[in-house]
């Protein structure tokens, strides 16, 4: 009998006989792929028999036939018997791991991973029942195996997702992936069955907040008047983990139908994800009373209280690093006057994290600069208490500022206004940074400003060109007397136009429009790092207050009193703003 095949396909390795047959000569010619049986049984034997038992070798992928010739097959008489040949063929497996076929995402809700294997079949049969084995080991955790039993089709891919127990932060994780490690299926390449992929666990926070930062639950137009429940929470992920998949471990995610942008987020279905029916939905305005026509409400990316340029791309790309914070809110436009005109203001709900972490792993010294006037030394007090504050209670394992946060006078900060982050404290007329700043106020991204008279405006509810504002909602009427916002700082860029954008050093403001109100504001910086102190009312103003102790209900004008022009100019603009009542200035209790 011969045996022909494709020598680069199979080898024969041996020939034997059976308990039917003796082999009596085999000749293997691994060069031509031909082998030669001569087998007998001198006592003969009847039905079926085997007459030989061929064993083949893979040498290389895809499929052979195999070509069997039958040359003579007589009985013990020395007759020939008939012979119904049908030929076989032999199909080769090859599983194969590639780099990057180990994937890692933040399981559902919990601490642990999911860990993605990608496996490719790429022969020519199916390799069936065979098992796949994910180990993980660690230099401070419980090593932990995952055993799957498995079977992927001739020449295709498939991914097989298993769950990790809780990851320990900062440990270092060692995955290894083994394809089966009994050898079941017969292969053309068995070298290529493993794969290995290393991580550090990291400890991030996530924050999902609507409308400036706040947290509380939304129920209104953007969620079809059904609660929307928005979060805080801190979150053991891997070192390969992108803003948008520690999103969508938390919380139900619609995108909208370019694919990248998000239209809508939900959690409180989040029991099982991609359950949810309603969202808070992102507004082309109009549809919100806080948002009229042109103004619309999106959601935009901050990571470490820098907002993402390139968005949404960078949810995708940006790789989070220890202590960061990424931060999904939904935000207005801030419009400074013209609607063409349009920045990103920076929350400061999430200081100091751009004073530790600075943006994609960056990391810059602070420097808190204030007015060089300063003859009762209050600024001077009030610089050291801002640095007491952020070296003793912002300082985590991933940072220590102590020596990262200098103090130096306006006229003295020297280069260090452009290589490093600012905290300006101070009056804008006592402070000449700030003055500088407040001049290119539309380019850096400041969401208030002073106006020549010296009145600090807040841009969204200023916009003498927007029709739907009314004619007595004047600058006085929508000023504040103290502010602490955040933006681009002025002093890095060589050309600050739409400088807002830029994922560099930031810029910190505590001013007002007398020095009381500069320092009251200043104080802010120094009430520990507790982030629930920064409700969404202080985005970007401290409320006011008087230097009579009366807590400045109603002080419109600023002047530290309270008279009928203030209740005159509060009763103009409170009733020209939906939703608002004469009651409902900030932080009191009295009604003007």
């Amino acid at each position: 009998m011969n045996i022909g095949y494709d020598p680069s396909v199979v080898h024969v390795t041996g020939v034997t006989g059976s308990s039917d047959s003796t082999v009596v000569a085999k000749n293997i010619d691994n060069t031509t792929g031909l082998v030669r049986i001569l087998a007998s049984n001198l006592g003969g034997v009847s039905g079926d028999i085997v007459f030989a038992n061929v064993k083949f070798m893979t040498v290389g992928p895809g499929s052979t036939s195999l070509n069997i010739n039958v040359i003579e097959l007589c009985d013990t008489s020395y007759n020939d018997i008939p012979a119904n040949i049908s030929d076989g063929s032999i199909r080769i497996c090859d599983l194969d791991m590639y780099l990057c076929s180990i994937d890692f995402s933040p399981a559902w809700m919990s601490n642990a991973t999911d860990i993605t294997v990608t496996l490719f079949n790429n022969g020519t049969g199916d390799a069936c029942n065979f098992t796949l084995n994910v180990t993980m080991t660690s230099d401070c955790a419980t090593n932990w195996t995952n055993i799957t039993n498995m079977s992927v089709c001739a020449n295709a891919y498939k991914n097989i997702t298993v769950t990790s127990p809780p990851l320990l932060h900062c440990c270092n994780y060692t995955v290894n992936v083994t394809l089966d490690p009994e050898n079941k299926i017969i292969e053309s390449n068995e070298t290529n069955n493993t794969a290995t992929e290393t991580f550090h666990a990291i400890r991030v926070k996530l924050k999902v907040t609507h409308h400036y930062g706040n947290t509380t639950a939304y129920n209104g137009v953007l969620s079809g008047n059904n609660p929307v429940v928005m979060f805080e929470l801190y979150k053991n992920v891997t070192n390969y983990t992108t803003p948008y998949e520690l999103l969508t471990s938390e919380a139900d995610v619609l995108l909208l139908p370019d694919g990248f942008n998000i239209s809508g987020i939900n959690r409180s279905c989040a029991s099982s994800p991609g359950m949810s029916t309603w969202y808070l939905n992102r507004s082309v305005g109009g549809e919100d009373p806080e948002c009229p026509p042109g103004r619309p409400i999106y959601w935009h990316l901050f990571m470490n209280g820098v907002p993402t340029p390139n968005m949404p791309h960078r949810m995708y790309d940006y790789t989070l690093s220890c202590g960061e914070v990424a931060h999904i809110g939904l935000l207005k436009y801030v419009n400074s006057g013209s609607a063409d005109d349009y920045f990103r203001s920076r929350p400061i709900m999430d200081f100091p994290e751009p004073l530790k972490h600075g943006y994609n792993g960056t990391f810059n010294d602070t420097t808190i600069v204030y007015p060089s006037n300063d003859p009762g030394g209050d600024y001077a007090a009030l610089a050291a208490d801002i640095k007491d504050n952020l070296v003793k209670n912002c300082s985590t394992h991933c940072i220590n500022l102590s020596k990262h946060v200098h103090i130096r006078m306006d006229v003295t900060v020297g280069n260090n206004n452009s290589t490093h982050h600012l905290i300006l404290i101070g009056a804008m007329q006592e402070n000449s940074l700030i003055a500088l700043a407040n001049a290119n106020h539309t380019e850096i991204g400041m969401p208030m400003y002073f106006d020549s008279n010296g009145w600090l405006i807040d841009d969204w509810l200023y916009n003498g060109n927007d029709p739907d504002v009314p004619d007595c909602c004047n600058k006085k009427n929508s000023s504040y007397h103290s502010a602490v916002m955040a933006c681009d700082n002025l002093f890095d860029n060589a050309d600050t136009t739409d400088s807002w954008m830029d994922a560099g050093l930031t810029m910190w403001i505590a001013s007002g429009v007398t020095d009381y109100y500069a320092k009251d504001a200043a104080g802010m910086l120094t009430i520990e790092c507790n982030q629930s102190l920064w409700d969404d009312k202080r985005f970007w103003n401290r409320s006011r207050t008087t230097s009579d102790g009366s807590g400045g209900c109603g002080d419109v004008d600023g002047n530290c009193e309270v008279n009928w022009f203030d209740y005159i100019a509060l009763k103009c603009v409170v009733t020209g703003i939906p939703g608002w009542t004469l009651n409902c200035c900030d932080d009191c209790g009295c009604d003007v």
